[in-house]
């Protein structure tokens, strides 16, 4: 076949009646299924670019195939009024639209797979001559090692007998490889099995292949190396996108992409409460939230940050994805849950240790004002009692002498008597506060002890005192002359707790430690809290004509004779305090 010009096959029908019409009919059609594998190829590819910069689009070609198409098939038509003369014009005619496509045209045998006939687009093609590639077989247009690939290919679309279209490469006279879009149909003419095949160079659309399928690669690698989750949604709220650390935060082999969101993540049938996402598409602003889930990787349950952000359309600024940014924040909530328990610590141990130098600073005060009272309580007890014990004689004298006296002067005898012992009390207080006598201490009977006491003070008319003492009390081990002054105070400042009367109740019942508890409660004003805090202070009192002594030395006393002293009291409900001394079998060690 080198060494011979192969003869057109057209010819034998050419020199038959009708026969050039025969011809014209097969080119057309063969040429009309090429133009809809172009046209299908177009659509099937829709995101390669068809054009460039010095070339008009290449669907004009297929444009000009359906014209020639068109105009073949419309000769046939118009046959009856053709002569052979005007076919064969005709057919010179086709062969210059034939030689100009845009595309490459092969015509071979399908027995053999000699190439009969090509273009000008195919010699360009191949870089060859048209003289040079009539003298070629069908699979040395391939690159070496490829043609028992093509060459079934070649005779599976003449056994089938159908249009095929694929993609393929072929080599050039110079070396290089070109790849091409293959549309191939077999036709048989005057008995001879024939293919056209149209070849387009797409190294063009290769080329943006390649490049989109490495940015897609990069794309995904940029996605893959964030150790943080990144999902991207469409306005349907569908999953498109997701990366590597997303997926892990699922089951493996879990679908998520083409789901809805909250179907994928969820296994919601609809949106979740509050969805991030749906407000970044609604409002176009990012949104963010934070929430407890399930991270799918056998770790439990974790704290987890949903950051969302819009992806705008530059055209009409709307809002065609949504970014979804999560991220796992366990450890920073557990940070900031271990610094607030911290915080908390140490605002607690500040406050103790805040209360503690309070006290210590109320101690120091107490020791610094008792110092002061230890200088000046021997002067000043000394100084005073003498002239009260003066004072107290001379009155006892006139009110012998004054038997017959009026009334007025009687009244007031007594007056200046019962201020001279409220002196005499207070002098008392202030030697006892700074200086407690040992106690000396004798088997006492409660009951004859708080009927001494209660004899020694004055009750105003207006007040109601209910003793309820408990038979069979048994003794107490103490000193009953401090034990009577630590009562005698007591009572007096229930009295004084009560200027318009009210009831006084002193109960003595023994207690299961083996201590007798002997409560002295009043009806009076009662007192605050802060001034229970600092009732027992050296020189604290509330009241006009007192100096804060009496309860101090109730304290020390009943602390000397192995007692206690407890206060319940409320504002405008009244004050009782509960004095706990040993009896004769001595407290219990538990």
């Amino acid at each position: 076949m080198s060494g011979m010009k192969p003869e057109n096959p057209f010819s034998p029908i050419l020199k038959k009646p009708g026969g050039g019409r025969l011809v014209i009919l097969i080119l057309s059609a063969t040429l009309l299924a090429a133009n809809l594998s172009a046209l299908v190829d177009l659509f099937l590819h829709p995101d390669i670019p068809y054009f460039d910069e010095e070339h008009l689009i290449v669907g004009g070609a297929f444009a000009l195939f359906a014209a020639t198409s068109f105009l073949l098939l419309s000769i046939y038509l118009a046959r009856a009024r053709c002569t052979e003369a005007d076919l064969r014009n005709l057919e010179h005619k086709y062969h210059c639209l034939f030689d100009n496509l845009t595309d490459a045209a092969f015509l071979a045998d399908a027995a053999t797979g000699a190439i009969l006939e090509t273009n000008l687009k195919g010699a360009q093609l191949l870089g060859r001559s048209r003289a040079e590639i009539l003298t070629m077989h069908q699979g040395d247009v391939h690159p070496p090692g490829q043609e028992e690939e093509y060459h079934r290919r070649f005779l599976a679309h003449v056994e089938k007998g159908h249009q095929a279209d694929y993609d393929g490469e072929v080599i050039r006279k110079d070396g290089a490889v070109v790849p091409v879009s293959i549309a191939a149909s077999p036709f048989t003419l005057a008995g001879r099995p024939l293919i056209i095949g149209l070849f387009r160079d797409i190294t063009d659309r290769k080329k943006a292949e390649t490049l989109l399928i490495e940015k897609e690669k990069f794309l995904s690698d940029i996605l893959d190396s964030i150790q943080d989750g990144i999902s991207i949604l469409n306005p349907d709220m569908e999953v498109v996108r997701i990366n590597r650390a997303m997926q892990g935060y699922f089951p493996a082999g879990r679908p998520l992409v083409g789901r809805k969101c909250f179907a994928a993540y969820h296994d919601r049938t609809e949106p979740c409460v509050a969805c991030p996402s749906l407000g970044t598409f609604q409002s176009g602003r990012p949104n963010s939230k934070v929430f407890l889930a399930d991270t799918g990787k056998g770790a439990g349950t974790a704290w987890l940050e949903l950051s969302t952000f819009p992806f705008f359309d530059r055209q009409s600024e709307r809002v065609d994805f949504v970014i979804e940014y999560l991220r796992d924040i366990t450890a920073r909530v557990t940070a900031e849950e271990k610094i607030k328990s911290m915080n908390e610590e140490l605002e607690l141990k500040v406050e103790e240790r805040t209360q503690e130098l309070l006290a210590a600073q109320e101690e120091l005060v107490r020791r610094e004002k008792l110092a002061v009272l230890g200088q000046v309580a021997d002067n000043v007890g000394h100084e005073l009692r003498n002239p009260l014990g003066v004072m107290s004689n001379a009155v006892y004298f006139l009110q012998t002498v004054l038997v017959d006296g009026n009334e007025t002067t009687r009244e007031y005898l007594g007056i200046i008597e019962d201020e001279i012992a409220a002196a005499d009390r207070i002098v008392g207080d202030l030697l006892d506060s700074v200086r407690t006598k040992p106690p000396q201490p004798h088997i006492t009977n409660s009951g004859e002890l708080l009927d001494q006491v209660m004899t020694r003070c004055k009750m105003a008319p207006s007040v109601k005192v209910r003793l309820e003492i408990t038979k069979m009390l048994p003794s107490i081990v103490v000193d009953p002359v401090q034990m009577e002054q630590v009562f005698r105070n007591l009572i007096a400042n229930a009295l004084d707790a009560m200027p318009e009367g009210g009831e006084l109740e002193i109960r003595a019942e023994e207690k299961e430690n083996r201590m007798v508890a002997i409560r002295v409660r009043d009806s009076g004003i009662g007192m605050t809290a802060e001034q229970k805090e600092k009732l027992f202070q050296p020189l604290y009192t509330t009241k006009a004509r007192h100096v804060g002594l009496g309860l101090m030395v109730v304290k020390n006393l009943t602390a000397a004779n192995n007692g206690t002293v407890e206060v319940e009291s409320e504002p405008g409900k009244g004050t009782a305090f509960t004095v706990s001394l040993p009896t004769k079998a001595g407290p219990s060690e538990d």
